[in-house]
């Protein structure tokens, strides 16, 4: 799977994951008009290494890969890092400036050596790597090998000579060194059951708007959704596009950026009404005077409001109102770019859940808990994008199958064990049969056995 993975570009179990998804929300008539969606960090079998200790772990791949006769010639370069493991270097450099001094030192040997042994070795992964280390580390002027400041190294250099795709990202004071995965599942408060429809697993400072508009088309293809909870990490200017293309309504329980002055109406105040194609056509102000937004060559859209209406209304008097008198035009007036009027559309759906008893959104939480759970501080026993992916479609379908195990158990307690134990081989059996129906073209005859 994985080679077919590398070649198509296709993850074999996430399809497999969604057609039996599909299926179970069929039979168990599950809604999914109404979904959430959250990210959470989740961290590859790789160590936690400083910039010492990952540099002196490339002079020791080298001298792993390097041939005797290469081994003794550059004898001098390797010594003084293959003593001891990286861990124990790198532990007894202390302070500051002796880090500094001891990175510059290693970084002028790493390059000494990958020029020694160029000729014969470019073409491995292990020297591959390494270069790669180099040029994220290091600045190479003139023969001069200066190390980067911490603050010159990107979210996406290497974090591990073993994971080729691990990055790096800070949150909420926090850093994670891997990977982020992204859940979406149903949240009709008329389900009795709720399943996981979907899956992401990505780089980690990949931001959640980018995967919200990478999922948006499979999941109103797939499950035909219409309402999205999410928090204030999803919406962006694009999104607004997409999800309007999508016929989708997003709601967000958080919201980036600061609030609008209480004490003066923002967009947010007034009602804007949209035709079909998502362009705004009219516009009703506070004190509920309706009047034809415009398209404007400059600014973007206005709209105009009666001046003997405005001069005498209690928030024109009061100086709350965003409309304005024009110079020549005695009417008052407001303008607004479309990424303003989506931004306050989001902002009032937003007020608007905050005012709700439920928030259909923070049940997510136990999800993304569940699917993290075998793995002991959300760290996965294996490394690389692939093999990440497959695991956390794996402990997702595995939740889908305990939560539907729960539910047919409490509709029919007599045969609970019996239930849960034919569920199970019926999930087992379809996975296999949609993996090697894809491969072989085997169909459900060769199966019967299973029976």
């Amino acid at each position: 799977m994985s080679q077919y993975n590398n070649k198509n570009g296709v993850n074999i179990l996430e399809k497999v994951f969604e057609s039996i998804t599909d299926e179970q929300l069929v039979e168990l008539k599950v809604r999914t008009g109404i979904q959430r969606m959250d990210s959470t960090q989740i961290a590859s079998n790789i160590v936690d290494a400083s910039r010492l200790q990952l540099l002196v772990e490339g002079v020791r791949r080298l001298h792993r890969i390097a041939s005797e006769a290469e081994q003794k010639e550059l004898a001098e370069l390797f010594s003084p890092f293959i003593k001891e493991n990286s861990v124990h270097y790198a532990y007894r450099v202390k302070g500051k400036e002796a880090t500094k001094e001891h990175l510059k030192r290693v970084g002028e040997v790493l390059v000494v050596l990958l020029q020694s042994l160029a000729h014969e070795h470019q073409h491995e992964v292990e020297y591959k790597t390494v270069s790669r280390l180099v040029a994220d580390h290091f600045h190479i002027i003139e023969k001069e090998v200066k190390a980067k400041e911490n603050e010159e190294l990107t979210s996406g250099c290497l974090q591990s000579l073993d994971d080729l795709e691990a990055t790096f990202r800070r949150k909420q004071q926090e850093e994670y060194k891997g990977y982020v995965a992204n859940v979406a599942e149903t949240c009709d408060p008329k389900n009795e059951l709720q399943l996981i429809t979907k899956i992401q697993v990505a780089a980690n400072n990949i931001a959640d708007d980018k995967l919200l508009k990478e999922a948006l088309p499979d999941l109103k293809k797939r499950t035909g959704i219409e309402t999205l909870y999410t928090d204030g990490g999803y919406p962006s200017t694009s999104n607004d596009v997409e999800l309007q293309k999508q016929n989708v309504r997003l709601i967000q329980t958080g919201i980036r950026g600061s609030s609008p002055n209480p004490e003066h109406f923002s967009l947010v105040d007034f009602q804007i009404e949209q035709n079909d194609q998502g362009e705004p056509v009219r516009a009703t102000c506070p004190n509920g005077q309706i009047t034809e937004i415009t398209l404007s060559r400059k600014v973007g859209y206005f709209a105009r409001f009666p001046a003997e209406v405005c001069s005498i209304c209690p928030f024109h008097i009061n100086k709350r109102c965003r409309a304005k008198p024009q110079v020549r035009d005695k009417r008052y007036f407001i303008d607004f770019v479309k990424k303003e009027m989506q931004a306050a559309e989001r902002r009032k759906d937003f007020l608007a859940q905050r005012k709700s008893a439920h928030n259909l959104q923070s049940a997510i939480d136990a999800t993304v808990r569940s699917i993290k759970h075998p793995f002991r501080a959300g760290k996965l026993p294996v490394r690389g994008m692939f093999r990440m992916f497959s695991m956390v479609i794996a402990s997702a379908m595995f939740v889908n199958l305990q939560r539907i195990g729960r539910y047919r158990n409490k509709k029919n307690q007599n045969h609970a064990d019996n239930e849960s134990l034919v569920s199970f081989c019926s999930y087992l059996q379809r996975c296999f049969e949609h993996i090697l129906a894809h491969f072989w073209g085997f169909t459900p005859k060769y199966f019967d056995f299973l029976q």
